[in-house]
């Protein structure tokens, strides 16, 4: 896999699991979300080209060959076809379900820009997003909720 995700990590049993450092966790946690973010630009890349090769109709033969649902396809070539120049491997480079959030608003740059200048954490961008278009729309802010043991707030 690679040197943060041990080869036989699928045989790794959950009590040996339970002794590994929180920082062994969280960096196997971070490169699995890696690989998600990268099977969802290949597949939202994939669908595009099936797209564009053979026709919107298409598409659903297509996942279903593959066992992706077809919904979840279509989201995914929406999102790529909208950021076709994102380089995933950029360490400035958002997850894909940010860029998800990002393909709703206006002015997408200025949102990356604003995560990227403010460091912001991909949950606290959308957060603010969400936030943005309901005071567009007229609605009243959503309250947020703390978790008082860690501070998460939703």
């Amino acid at each position: 896999m690679n040197d943060l995700v041990p080869r036989d990590f699928m045989e790794t049993s959950q009590q040996e699991m339970a002794r590994w450092s929180l920082e062994q966790l969280v960096s196997t946690g971070m490169v699995a979300r890696e690989y998600k973010d990268l099977s969802q630009w290949i597949l939202g890349k994939l669908a595009l080209a099936v797209d564009t090769a053979y026709g919107d109709n298409a598409i659903g033969k297509f996942a279903s060959e593959i066992g992706v649902n077809i919904n979840t396809l279509q989201r995914y070539r929406w999102v790529v076809k909208h950021f076709p120049d994102v380089n995933v491997s950029e360490p400035k480079a958002l997850p894909f379900y940010a860029y998800e959030e990002l393909v709703t608003v206006d002015h997408p740059e200025y949102w990356m820009n604003k995560a990227v200048d403010e460091d912001l954490p991909p949950f606290v961008l959308i957060q603010e997003i969400r936030e943005h278009k309901r005071k567009q729309k007229g609605l009243p802010s959503k309250p947020l909720h703390k978790c008082p043991e860690c501070g998460y707030q939703y």
